[in-house]
């Protein structure tokens, strides 16, 4: 089998739910519009307690630095392993399980493991890549991708320096624990992406309550009724005889207009 150290330094981080609604917009960015980013590597996996994120340093560079992000210190390679050409599937986790992740517990080395629809992914600490390539240089031909194109890793090279595993029996156990969760996975073709954002969007970022993320600062729905407009009638010209407004306030009931005393006409 083959397996290739792909080209992206990877940064783990951890995202408190509160924070959510601080990246929700370089989130966004990230997921859907992946022409607006270089970052070519990303995954964000949603727990019960809190996001992890797996970004890399393109993608790093987008996330803003907050009390609810923390960051693990190491940079993170990955490492894909590839079945021979020809073989009708590639290979799953229980062979990766066997021939990756055993021998290098043997040498003391944490692994993360990453699975998609259609691979399986292996990250490392980068300082434990020399442990890497000589642990497993017997078992498969290693290819390191430059510029896109695989170059061979020489055993030679994946040898100088590394300590040799002290082989013997593991009495450590491990609790397993395994969730209620049941799961359905899916392939996407991104071109169709924009067919569903919509749907995506309130899946990851609005689905929950809204009282969890924002506490107090939470809106409250209300009913909004349109307001009619009133026909507006032009007041009509005021009458010679209409009354004073100091008339009307005394006696607007019993106001009657006053005739005018006609003087005598005078000749000469």
């Amino acid at each position: 089998m083959e397996l290739h150290i792909l080209e992206h330094r990877v940064r783990v981080l951890r995202l408190a739910r509160p924070g959510l609604r601080l990246y929700t917009h370089p989130l966004v960015k990230l997921l859907f519009l992946p022409r607006r980013s270089r970052c070519k590597f990303f995954s964000l996996t949603e727990t019960p307690e809190d996001y992890t994120l797996m970004v890399d340093e393109e993608g790093f560079k987008e996330l803003p630095p907050s009390e609810f992000l923390q960051v693990a210190e190491a940079t993170w390679l990955v490492l894909n392993v590839a079945s021979p050409s020809g073989a009708a599937q590639a290979a799953g986790v229980t062979k990766i399980a066997r021939s990756v992740i055993a021998p290098l517990a043997e040498h003391h080395v944490s692994v993360l493991m990453l699975s998609t629809y259609q691979t399986d992914f292996i990250l490392v600490r980068e300082q434990d890549l020399a442990v890497v390539t000589h642990t497993l240089a017997r078992e498969f031909d290693i290819y390191r991708e430059v510029g896109g194109e695989p170059v061979p890793v020489a055993r030679e090279d994946s040898s100088n320096g590394c300590p040799r595993a002290q082989h013997g029996p593991s009495p450590t156990v491990h609790p397993v624990q395994s969730p209620q969760n049941r799961f359905c996975v899916l392939t996407l073709d991104p071109e169709t992406l924009p067919a569903i954002a919509t749907t995506l969007i309130d899946v990851l970022f609005y689905s929950h309550s809204a009282s969890a993320f924002l506490g107090p600062l939470s809106c409250r729905p209300f009913p909004v009724t349109p307001r009619r407009r009133r026909a507006v009638t032009p007041a009509p010209a005021p009458s010679p005889f209409s009354p004073s407004p100091s008339s009307r306030a005394t006696s607007p009931s019993s106001w009657t207009p006053r005739r005018r005393r006609s003087s005598p006409a005078t000749c000469c």
